[in-house]
């Protein structure tokens, strides 16, 4: 009964973080701190780091708004 119990919290919590990630996401990152270090460990990342500077550093054509807006999507 136990582990049936904790089964369905588990799959509960999921199903919920799933549902409102996007809400959860923004009131974290409403907070300062924790939007300056999750810019920081994101750009620690080679592919992430990469991919930004190679936006924000390109001269604007076509294909680097279409990158872009890949990339946010």
């Amino acid at each position: 009964m136990r582990t049936f119990i904790y089964f369905m919290v588990s799959f509960l919590a999921f199903y919920l973080s799933m549902k409102y990630r996007y809400k959860m996401m923004n009131q974290l990152l409403r907070r300062r701190w924790l939007r300056r270090i999750s810019v920081s460990l994101a750009m620690q990342i080679p592919f992430i780091r990469e991919r930004f500077m190679k936006i924000i550093f390109s001269p604007q054509s076509k294909t680097d708004s279409k990158e872009a807006a890949h990339l946010y999507n």
